[in-house]
């Protein structure tokens, strides 16, 4: 789970104050703002509802397993982890029918409307609600708790908690099923289209990106060309590192849908190991590129207006320019599918190997898995333990380590932390260069520490 950091109180009153203001400076420009909140964590503590199911399941174990009942019937909010699992074992209940059972118990009575009332504010959560909304901002509670079993009871809960809700520039929004994964849903764009088109807000295109640059991550192209089609709304996809994906069978699952996008961008120069710079856009129409770039130039036009020409020359900005594309085209011819696939592959592989180096090492840990050649990882030993501290030891690693010359990784932000980076991009590099990699910054980090 991502790990963010850790505001003093002056600085949460400062950073609160600010979207007010921005919320006041919106309203004053007849822009009114949308402030989206979470609940869960966010707004609500929901703790207390595990404790209430917990203490009740106590009383239905009271005669079969009397110790186990003493124990949970004593929870606290503060006693609860993350997994039911994990807070039985705290509890010192690790039996797995026991654990299975309570387990059971708990899903059964969790996602349900009664159990919400147990619920309790985050102190200061309501205030900031109706700073922003008496500032005149929209409010929109976005939340992962279903609308069937769950809606009722989070509407009262807010309600009853003192939250502004159902009044005018209020708006609790719940996902339809409770089978769709929380954060699918949050990232689903068909409501933000159909709302922004019923407002009379059109929407000119939806950028999705298939191997983001921080991290390598891949956007659901299917789910996102469904939307747009409903919509009738342009998709673009920025795929300059993800789209080589396609000539490996074993990784081209992740463009699934990419055949119905309306335009995507791709560099060669990435995965296909082309020299810079070999860069391309491809639409499904190329009468679009017509119309965006008409000219009129009879110096260097002849061709008719309805003539379909290989030229490129009137469908970009540049006339003059390098034949880029001669060497994808030759590099097609020498290695095809099945050679440039075996490129991908390779580095692939290598990036999942070393993700496993990092998981297995005391003094890192990787942030994500990786979903292509790129992974990101932060440095945890020495002495450091707030975050402010480690993003500067992470910092100083990279800029130390690049100018001993032993190699040389590159550097992002994260959930707003300093983390390490790196794109295996050369097929030569094996899992021993990897090891030196992870070493070397070792050894960097312990003289920082």
């Amino acid at each position: 789970m991502p790990v963010y950091p850790c505001l003093s109180p002056e600085e949460q009153t400062s950073l609160l104050d600010r979207i007010v203001s921005r919320v006041r400076s919106h309203a004053a420009s007849d822009a009114r703002a949308v402030v989206v909140f979470d609940l869960d964590g966010t707004l609500m503590d929901n703790r207390p509802r595990s404790v209430a199911i917990l203490r009740e399941l106590a009383g239905h174990w009271i005669e079969r397993h009397p110790e186990a009942a003493r124990a949970l019937s004593g929870v606290r909010s503060a006693d609860l982890a993350y997994a039911v699992s994990d807070s039985l074992a705290k509890m010192g209940v690790d039996h797995p029918e026991l654990v299975a059972e309570a387990t059971h118990f708990w899903k059964e009575r969790f996602f349900r409307d009664p159990y919400m009332a147990h619920d309790v504010a985050i102190d200061g959560a309501a205030a900031f609600a109706h700073a922003v909304h008496d500032a005149g901002a929209i409010i929109v509670y976005l939340t992962g708790r279903d609308l069937p079993l769950m809606g009722l009871g989070s509407w009262s809960s807010l309600r009853d908690l003192g939250f502004p809700i159902g009044r005018v520039g209020t708006e609790l929004v719940c996902k339809p099923d409770a089978t769709i994964p929380d954060e699918d849903y949050k990232r689903e764009v068909a409501p933000t289209l159909a709302r922004l088109r019923d407002a009379g807000r059109p929407v000119l295109a939806v950028v999705a990106t298939a191997g983001s640059t921080a991290t390598g991550a891949f956007d659901d192209l299917e789910r996102l060309a469904d939307a747009c089609a409903a919509q009738g709304t342009w998709l673009h996809v920025d795929a300059a590192h993800g789209a080589s994906a396609l000539f490996s069978a074993r990784h081209r699952d992740r463009l699934r849908g990419i055949a119905r996008v309306d335009s995507l961008a791709w560099d060669p120069h990435k995965m296909m190991l082309m020299p810079l710079a070999a860069g391309m856009v491809l639409v499904r129409d190329a009468a679009v590129l017509d119309r965006a770039f008409a000219q009129s130039a009879p110096y260097l036009f002849q061709h008719g207006a309805e003539a379909i020409v290989p030229d490129i020359g009137p469908r970009a900005f540049q006339c003059s320019r390098r034949g880029d594309a001669v060497k994808v085209w030759a590099a097609l011819l020498r290695y095809g599918q099945t050679g440039i696939a075996g490129f991908y592959d390779h580095l692939c592989a290598l990036t999942s190997a070393f993700h496993g180096m990092v998981e297995a090492h005391p003094r890192f840990e990787a942030l994500h898995l990786p979903e292509t050649n790129i992974l990101c990882f932060r440095y945890t030993g020495g002495a450091a333990t707030d975050e402010g501290a480690l993003d500067e030891v992470n910092r100083r690693m990279r800029e130390r380590y690049n100018m001993s010359g032993e190699g040389w990784i590159t550097s992002t932000l994260l959930d707003g932390r300093r983390v390490l980076r790196v794109t295996i991009i050369n097929p030569r590099t094996t899992e021993v260069h990897l090891a030196q990699v992870l070493d070397g910054l070792d050894r960097v980090g312990a003289a920082l520490a």
